[in-house]
C-alpha cells in the first residue's frame, strides 16, 4: 500500500510539474507576475508545489486563479487578467483561439473521474467499486454540468449506470471534493487528481468508456506573445 501511494504522489507531482513548465517555457523575458486560471480541480496541488518552487527559484510570481472551466472562460471574455488558462476540457481554449483571443493551445492531460466514497462500506472486494455506485442510495455530489468539463463528465456515466440517490449539484469540481471531504454529502464524482492522495480502496476508477475522452487542454492568452522559449 505504501509503495502504491507513494507511486501515486509521483504521478501528481509529475503532472504539476509539467504545468510548470509549460508556464515557464512561456513566461514573458523580465517578468515579475503572471495571472494563471486553473481548472479547480487542480489548484491545490499546483498552489503547494508552486510555493515551495517559488522559495527555490527565481521563476515570476504566479497568481494562481481556481474555479470551473466554464467560469474561467467567461471572466477571459469579459477581460480578466489571466495570462494561460490550464482548463478541463479542450473545448473552452479552442473556442479562445478560434475567436482570436488565445495565441496557442495544446493538452496537457487527460482526466480521470472518480466516484469517491471515503466514508462508507466497501464492495466486494474490500473497497469502493462499481457495486458501490450502482446501488448508492445516499445523496452523492457531482459538479454543475452547466459549467464543469467533469460534471458533463459524470452525467455521461450516470446515464449508462443509473444510480438511486438524489444528486446534488455543486458550482465545481473542486466545491464537489469539498463537500465530501467537509462531511455534507457522502459521495460523489470528482477528478483523480482531488483524490490521488486518498486510499485508494476509497474511490471507483470509473472506466473510461464510460465517458468520452476528457482532454485538458491549456490556452496561451495574447498577452503573453512575446515570450522566450526554455
Amino acid at each position: 500500500m505504501a509503495r502504491a501511494e507513494r507511486k501515486r504522489q509521483g504521478c501528481q507531482q509529475a503532472l504539476v510539474l509539467s504545468l510548470l513548465s509549460i508556464v515557464l517555457s512561456w513566461a514573458p523575458a523580465g517578468a515579475h507576475t503572471l495571472d494563471i486560471g486553473v481548472s479547480s480541480n487542480f489548484e491545490p496541488a499546483l498552489q503547494a508545489l508552486v510555493k515551495g518552487y517559488q522559495q527555490r527559484t527565481h521563476m515570476p510570481h504566479l497568481r494562481i486563479k481556481a474555479a470551473s472551466s466554464g467560469v474561467l472562460y467567461q471572466q477571459i471574455l469579459q477581460g480578466e487578467e489571466i495570462d494561460i488558462f490550464f482548463s478541463a476540457d479542450k473545448l473552452r481554449p479552442k473556442l479562445l483561439h478560434d475567436g482570436g483571443v488565445a495565441s496557442r493551445i495544446s493538452a496537457y492531460v487527460q482526466g480521470r473521474l472518480v466516484f469517491w466514497a471515503p466514508s462508507t462500506s466497501k464492495g466486494e472486494q474490500g473497497r469502493v467499486d462499481q457495486s458501490t455506485w450502482q446501488n448508492w442510495q445516499q445523496p452523492y455530489v457531482l459538479a454543475n454540468p452547466l459549467n464543469a468539463p467533469y460534471g458533463v463528465t459524470a452525467k455521461q456515466v450516470i446515464s449508462q449506470i443509473d444510480g438511486r440517490a438524489t444528486p446534488v449539484i455543486a458550482s465545481d469540481v473542486e466545491q464537489a471534493y469539498h463537500f465530501i471531504l467537509a462531511d455534507r454529502v457522502p459521495a460523489g464524482f470528482v477528478s483523480l487528481a482531488q483524490v490521488i492522495y486518498q486510499p485508494a480502496g476509497d474511490y471507483w476508477l470509473v472506466p473510461r468508456h464510460y465517458y468520452q475522452p476528457l482532454e485538458q487542454f491549456y490556452a496561451v492568452l495574447d498577452e503573453t506573445k512575446e515570450v522566450s522559449e526554455l
